[in-house]
């Protein structure tokens, strides 16, 4: 009986380790997204304030 209680456990433990692996990877994505979003509108903003010149 005890075995398939840790066991159990175990795998809930898993579960919970592979939703916030998922989640942290999500969000690290979003936040590199979000970084190469902005840097590419600042780098066309650049661009265009030196061919106005």
């Amino acid at each position: 009986m005890t075995p398939i209680i840790s066991s159990e456990r175990e795998t809930k433990c898993e579960e919970v380790y592979v939703h916030a692996h998922t989640l942290y990877t999500v969000l690290t994505g979003y936040q590199r997204n979000l970084e190469t979003y902005f840097v590419k509108k600042l780098n066309k903003g650049v661009e265009e304030k030196e061919n106005h010149e």
